[in-house]
């Protein structure tokens, strides 16, 4: 099968005849060593790979082309970066339009099409020819490309490449009613702990002074964004003595 052929082509093996391929097999089937592999290479797939750091940690071994050490957090963080530039300031439709297209043209690449399949956006992937091998490939083709760490049943949970356009939109370029609705729950979560935390008196008080600075840090940005200034000398006369002398050692 081509489609086949050329997904292990990269990933740098090549085919064996079919004579040299069945000797192989008699050996395999005679041989004490279970771990046994029989396959051909590609060392200058290979090599390539091993320079760009995607090598496979089994065949490292095999390749003396020195691995280059990627920062795998700050290249996903460059990626998502770059796309959430790219996006900014597009419709949301257009957004999604931008991200289908890429979806579309990684899936050609996987399949083996010079150029995106003529599939309709809501098609669903396995019904032209993704299994779970070309899905896994497609969902790490698409994370390097946009930068993000996608889940491992990404392919399975968006079946098409509309879902899978609008779930990677809503990653790169989320709405702000989106963003306020996580805020709210990190809240949720963060009221929770503090509730089942630690019941000694020490330690409460110490999360209470935390949340209580965290609310006058909210609390003058939302000043400040007004184009106000704020009251010192009403905040004085409400601070503790301990937070008259934190004000002013933060001030000197």
């Amino acid at each position: 099968d081509t489609t086949d052929h050329q997904r292990l082509h990269r990933l740098g093996i090549t085919p064996l005849p079919t004579d040299h391929a069945l000797t192989l097999l008699d050996t395999t089937l005679t041989t004490t060593h279970p771990t046994l592999i029989t396959a051909q290479l590609d060392p200058a797939v290979l090599a390539d790979q091993a320079r760009e750091g995607t090598l496979r940690p089994m065949l490292q071994g095999l390749v003396r082309a020195p691995r280059r050490v990627v920062d795998s957090t700050a290249a996903e963080t460059s990626g998502a970066s770059e796309w959430s530039r790219r996006l900014a300031g597009r419709s949301p439709a257009e957004q999604r339009e931008l991200l289908v297209q890429l979806v579309r043209g990684q899936a050609a690449t996987v399949l083996g099409h010079s150029a995106p399949p003529s599939m309709s956006d809501e098609v669903a992937f396995k019904e032209v020819g993704f299994d779970s091998l070309t899905a896994v490939e497609l969902r790490n083709r698409l994370g390097t490309a946009v930068g993000l760490r996608l889940p491992a049943t990404v392919i399975f949970d968006h079946p098409t490449p509309r879902s899978l356009g609008e779930y990677l939109r809503a990653e790169l370029a989320p709405s702000p009613e989106s963003v306020h609705e996580s805020t709210l729950a990190d809240l949720d979560r963060l009221e929770r702990a503090v509730l089942d935390g630690p019941a000694d008196d020490a330690a409460r008080h110490r999360i209470t002074r935390r949340l209580e600075d965290l609310l006058f840090t909210i609390k003058e940005a939302g000043t400040r964004a007004d184009g106000t200034h704020s009251d010192v000398a009403g905040l004085i006369g409400d601070a503790s003595d301990d937070e008259i002398f934190q004000f002013i050692e933060n001030e000197l």
